[in-house]
């Protein structure tokens, strides 16, 4: 009887595993909605397998297989991988599916954008919305969200001007094609506040806020997550200005509207703990705030993983708790730690590895580490330098400054300062931070337009 069993029990697995792409494909999704996505890049893998295999002629379920691959790629943090299935479908869909190319070149924007491949998310962002203004019309909610995106990546760029006329566009296009009361219409006006959130145009952000605030608790309701977005968002400003109280009240409300509505085992559950964790950080809680620090690292770790860029941001966010509070041993450790994931995850050349390499030489700085800071210090404004350079393509002098002033100042001033405190054990420092200012000078009139 044993052996029976063993027997039946070896052979099942080989007769599900011979099933067609369609069910592999619904696996996907399965894993998908438990925001496991390793597992569904698993299945998402194997259904794509099996379709080139039982399918003689790709259809659009081919394209539907890779944008789905490279979207979990995406929230796995395998940038690299989903950058692969993009390719694969904008290739295919090209000369097929002028809209799908468009989505196509879209997500593929969006996984460069992500990895600081600023110029080549740009082009793709551009012709996405070259095509679907073209083949959609611009009174289309997809033509719209190609604005967004490329307002998006000009905001990072510090290009504000171009931002907030894209913005605006998304704006208006939502209110007339799907009304003042849509969610995606109540999302344009948060992400319009963000930026004059960013160029400290407080009062014109605040109505925007509350604007999108209050539509989406109208058509929504407030147990939804985006009304908790909303809420964190609004808090953001709020705590920008000093104002704590009203911070901590809807922040607090943000979170707990989250975990009702998706759950505490969720990766965005991590972001309201973090949020909340940081307004007490800024009001010296500290115990407060490394309780939440430590419970947005754990969600991490425990859903995506420690070689997700998101656990070496929370890494990054307890340690930085850590050396405010002079425990320099364990803000160490948890820099190293982040640091080590990004090259991994994201590179030698990501602009986030380039923070992680800046926040350690700041922390040995601190502790008077002179030595040990300098290649750090040193090796964060070289990535950053590569950075520009390879982004400043057909910019202005007034852009490519703007670019700088967005992008590089904050290493620069930080190197400038560990400059004064070195100059006594290495005179010739000097010497490089002269030459740092003739580079950057020279990148902003190098082939300016």
């Amino acid at each position: 009887m044993k052996s029976v069993a063993c027997c039946i029990l070896t052979f099942l697995p080989l007769f599900s595993f011979t099933q067609t792409w369609q069910s592999a494909y619904d696996s996907c999704l399965k894993y998908e909605e438990k925001q496991q996505y390793k597992k569904a890049i698993e299945w998402g893998d194997k259904a794509l397998e099996l379709y080139e295999k039982q399918i003689a002629v790709k259809d659009t379920n081919y394209s539907n297989i890779l944008n789905r691959l490279s979207n979990d790629c995406h929230k796995a943090g395998l940038y690299k991988q989903g950058e692969f299935y993009a390719k694969k479908d904008s290739t295919w869909t090209k000369d097929k599916d002028r809209v799908r190319y468009s989505n196509s070149c879209n997500k593929l924007g969006l996984l460069y954008h992500v990895q600081g491949k600023y110029a080549e998310a740009e082009l793709l962002y551009k012709e996405s919305k070259e095509i679907r203004a073209k083949v959609l019309g611009k009174e289309h909610r997809d033509y719209a969200t190609s604005c967004n995106n490329l307002a998006a990546l000009y905001q990072a760029h510090g290009k504000y001007a171009e931002a907030e006329l894209l913005y605006k566009e998304t704006k208006n296009t939502f209110a007339r094609v799907l009304g003042k009361e849509h969610p995606d219409y109540a999302i344009s006006c948060s992400n319009l506040a963000g930026l004059y959130q960013t160029q400290g145009k407080y009062a014109e952000a605040e109505l925007l806020y509350k604007e999108s605030k209050d539509v989406i608790g109208k058509m929504l309701g407030k147990e939804h997550p985006y009304y908790a977005l909303s809420c964190s968002n609004l808090a953001a400003l709020y705590q920008a200005q000093g104002k704590y109280d009203e911070t901590e009240l809807l922040l607090k409300e943000a979170k707990e509207v989250f975990a009702k509505s998706l759950g505490k085992n969720h990766p965005d559950y991590a972001k309201y703990c973090a949020n909340l964790a940081l307004l007490y950080q800024a009001q010296k809680r500290y115990t407060e705030a490394e309780e939440l620090f430590k419970e947005a690292k754990d969600i991490h770790d425990k859903l995506l993983g420690k070689n997700h860029p998101h656990y070496a941001t929370s890494c990054n966010s307890l340690g930085l708790l850590y050396k405010e509070q002079k425990k320099y041993t364990e803000a160490e450790k948890l820099f190293k730690e982040a640091k080590e994931v990004r090259i991994k995850a994201l590179g030698k050349e990501h602009p986030d590895y380039a923070q992680c390499c800046n926040i350690l030489a700041k922390l040995y700085q601190v502790q008077n580490q002179h030595d040990v800071a300098e290649p750090l210090f040193q090796e964060a404004i070289q990535i950053k330098l590569k950075e520009i350079e390879s982004n400043f393509k057909n910019l202005s002098e007034n852009e490519k400054e703007k670019y700088i002033q967005a992008n590089l100042n904050m290493y620069l001033r930080d190197f400038q300062y560990f400059v004064t405190q070195r100059y006594a054990q290495n005179p010739a420092i000097t010497q490089e931070s002269y030459n740092l200012t003739i580079t950057t000078k020279g990148l902003i009139l190098q082939n300016t337009e």
